[in-house]
């Protein structure tokens, strides 16, 4: 007789669909907790490459803010009397920073400073510190040896020039005559008057780039630009600052009736283009202008030093009076540059 069902074969059909169960059950487990793993993985990369940045930004943000204030601090000062701490800050997104300075040389003709910022994520979980030297450019790269400079010449009459230096009274690359000027000397003697062929050696450009160290636009580019020919009541009561003023026609600036630059806060003027009038002004600060300087029965004090690219021609009541405190004052027009290659990330 045959049997229909033989015994013990549906038991062994269902052992081996559980098994088959368990198996996929167990792959679809570990595949879970491993998507899970992974997830949690990327979110912890994330939330580290996020405090990571946060941290970066904020020592880059406290590097800015360390040369703003090497900047400010020349408000007061002269380069060579900074002694700035550091300082500290919270930004908005609650990360925090922090920097200080090292001084590697405090001479003003190589004044060097190396700033280390140190930013901090909210909660100061991670920290990025960076690194920057930077130089102290003063306005004037050279200064003026004389209270009036020509490249080419000049022409005086009755002109006061004083020096509380040793230095000249007039500094030209061409002759320089004078008409009972500049008070107490006829300005024959080399000691008074110096004429220097290595002033008309020089094209303008090369002139130009003597004193300040840049070209034309680019120290145009960092001053305050006017464009004006009755200048006068646009300067008045300007102080502390580096002007520059560009001929809006063919007539000269006229810079009548003003009071500009003061001897704590003098004024760095740039004339591009000729000069004339400057009856009732009195300027602190030095004038540089970029072409022909003439005076008639004017009636003006400047005290610092004047400068021309072309012919002075100066006749009238007028006293320079060359200052080397006013013309030191003017670092404080000065700006720190970074050092290309010093910056460091660590």
């Amino acid at each position: 007789m045959k049997l229909l069902n033989p015994p013990g074969k549906k038991e062994q059909t269902g052992i081996a669909t559980l098994s088959i169960s368990m198996m996929l059950l167990f792959i679809i487990t570990i595949a879970s907790l491993s998507t899970a793993r992974i997830s949690i993985t990327e979110q912890l990369v994330s939330n580290n490459l996020y405090r990571e940045k946060q941290a970066f930004e904020a020592a880059q943000a406290s590097l800015e803010t360390a040369l703003d204030k090497l900047k400010e601090s020349l408000s007061g000062t002269s380069p060579t009397a900074i002694l700035v701490g550091g300082g500290s800050s919270r930004l908005n997104n609650d990360a925090t920073y922090a920097y200080s300075y090292q001084f590697i040389d405090m001479n003003q003709d190589n004044f060097l400073v190396n700033i280390i910022a140190t930013g901090y994520t909210d909660g100061g979980s991670s920290k990025r510190i960076v690194q920057q030297s930077a130089h102290f450019i003063p306005p004037l790269i050279n200064t003026p040896i004389a209270p009036l400079t020509s490249r080419n010449s000049i022409w005086l009459s009755n002109v006061n020039i004083t020096n509380n230096t040793a230095g000249p009274l007039a500094h030209s690359g061409g002759p320089i005559t004078a008409i009972a000027s500049p008070q107490g000397s006829s300005c024959t003697q080399p000691s008074y008057c110096y004429t220097d062929s290595a002033l008309t050696a020089m094209n303008k450009e090369e002139f130009f780039e003597y004193y300040f160290g840049l070209e034309k636009v680019l120290l145009q580019g960092l001053s305050e630009v006017y464009d004006c020919t009755e200048c006068g009541e646009v300067l008045d009561g300007q102080t502390g600052k580096i002007a520059w003023i560009t001929q809006k026609s063919k007539d000269p600036i006229h810079l009548d009736d003003s009071n500009i630059g003061t001897q704590d806060e003098p004024i760095l003027l740039i004339i591009d283009g000729d000069l004339s009038h400057l009856s009732n002004t009195t300027i602190y600060g030095l004038i540089y202008v970029t072409g022909k300087i003439t005076s008639n029965n004017d009636n003006f004090n400047i005290t610092g030093a004047l400068i021309t690219e072309d012919l002075a021609t100066l006749q009238g009541n007028i006293l320079l009076a060359y200052d080397a405190a006013v013309l030191a004052n003017l670092d404080k027009l000065g700006r720190f540059a970074r050092i290309a290659g010093s910056w460091r990330d660590f």
